[in-house]
């Protein structure tokens, strides 16, 4: 029997520190190198995308309780609690000028005497302080932010995604309402149509974003704040929409508590969100996220119950792209071949039948539109 397991997902720092219960089983007691190895998420490249790592031996069987402190990267970062005894690492690496992000990737590795790697497990080692997402986002919008240029999958979905959105803002938006666009970045009701027949009002965090948007659309509202705590009165909009904002968001409660407040009763909000649960992590038994921001990705059924848990009652739903073009014959890690190697125009006919497919499988879908409507009571 092999196995390592950790207690939980992710582990969320708190203060620079945290703790997870660590379970692992060998089948031989020349596999007696467990190492804690950290980079940051999908990152390769050592020294730069290298937190550390650290070493502790076992025998066949360990039961302990790593404890992480990061408030001073050295050998002391991880450590191990067995029963009442605190253990060091037997051996370490680390870089002490490492930038944190939100995600880093958490990969417990089993080795055996001979260094070579038996079994490896990956989880995320979240740092959502205020701090470390500032710094985050502000190297992001430093270069050019979420845009898409160039890459012909993520181009195929955002278009797909925008005639979705068009049919609902229409159907779900009432004429002249209120509609606020939280999060907005460049504003998706920009890129679909240059009109609406709603008042328009967006707000996101980045100034600069903010300040270019509004010279280049004046006929609309352009605020930056959080969208967390909005400077808004409660019932100041007849609809929210929140488009890929939820999943980067520390709290999901207290995020969907204050999008229902500024909605009027029976006002509408429209979400959309990645999903956690999506086919290819499903067949990887990984809960893993797609962007290192992502701090709170949900699946299709964890969603729906954060929604309705806000005091909304969900009205309807959309799912697009379904990830079958799977390379399903390796034993290994299962990737997507559309976004690899084969994210290529002459693709974009299949990219464009898999995101119909996943309108019919919401809960293995890539991603997810929620339309909610808030309780009038």
């Amino acid at each position: 029997m092999l196995m390592i397991r950790l207690s939980t997902d992710s582990v969320r720092l708190e203060a620079e520190r945290a703790q997870a219960d660590l379970s692992v089983r060998t089948w031989s007691r020349r596999h007696d190198r467990i190492v804690v190895d950290i980079y940051s998420l999908n990152g390769s490249r050592h020294p730069a995308e290298h937190l550390g790592w650290w070493l502790f031996h076992l025998a066949r069987r360990l039961e302990g309780t790593l404890l992480f402190d990061f408030s001073q990267i050295g050998p002391g970062s991880v450590t191990l609690r067995l029963g009442k005894d605190l253990v060091r690492a037997a051996d370490c690496w680390y870089n002490p000028d490492y930038t944190f992000s939100p995600v880093q990737d958490l990969h417990l590795v089993l080795r055996d005497r001979e260094n070579q790697a038996i079994s490896q497990q990956t989880y995320q080692l979240i740092n959502d302080r205020p701090g470390v997402l500032k710094r985050f986002y502000d190297r992001l919008h430093a270069t050019d932010g979420y845009k898409t240029e160039g890459n012909t999958f993520l181009n195929t979905l955002h278009h797909y995604k925008l005639g979705l959105l068009n049919k609902i803002f229409q159907s779900y938006i009432p004429e002249q309402g209120r509609v606020l666009d939280v999060g907005c970045g460049n504003s998706l009701f920009t890129e679909i149509a240059p009109e609406w027949n709603f008042k328009l009002y967006c707000c996101d965090l980045g100034e600069p974003v903010i300040r270019q948007r509004l010279a280049c659309c004046p006929q609309y509202s352009w605020l930056v704040s959080n969208v967390v705590d909005l400077p808004y009165k409660t019932g100041s909009f007849e609809a929210v929409f929140a488009g890929e904002i939820i999943e980067h968001m520390p709290s999901v409660e207290q995020t969907l508590s204050e999008w229902n407040r500024i909605l009027v009763p029976g006002g509408i909000m429209v979400l959309t969100t990645p999903n956690r649960q999506r086919l290819r992590n499903r067949i990887n038994r990984s809960r893993r996220p797609l962007g290192e921001d992502h701090l709170n990705e949900l699946g299709f059924n964890e969603a729906k119950t954060e929604i309705e848990r806000a005091g909304f009652v969900l009205i309807g739903w959309q799912s697009f792209y379904l990830e079958l073009f799977l390379n399903w014959w390796s034993p290994r890690h299962k990737f997507d071949y559309l976004q690899s190697s084969g994210n290529k125009p002459i693709n974009i006919k299949w990219m464009n039948l898999l995101n119909r497919l996943g309108e019919y499988f919401p809960a293995y879908a890539f991603g997810l539109i929620f339309i909610a409507r808030k309780r009038s009571g």
